[in-house]
């Protein structure tokens, strides 16, 4: 079974240490809250497209059913 191609952005991050693991959920918090909201929702809509590859692939149908 091979590997599943991925695609990484290149970003500006540092590694850090962290003692506990209310720091690192306290930075991971603090970078989050730097990010602006279309930077949330590009990052948000890039991953869904990736989760759902090959969902998106298949044919839609465009039919509006109702249940009775």
């Amino acid at each position: 079974m091979s590997e599943p191609e991925a695609a990484y952005q290149k970003k500006n991050r540092k590694l850090q240490s962290s003692s506990s693991f209310e720091e690192k959920n306290e930075a991971g918090a603090k970078a989050m809250a730097r990010l602006s909201g279309e930077e949330h929702l590009r990052n948000a809509t890039q991953l869904i497209k990736r989760v759902y590859s090959e969902e998106l692939k298949k044919p839609k149908d465009r039919t509006i059913k109702f249940k009775k």
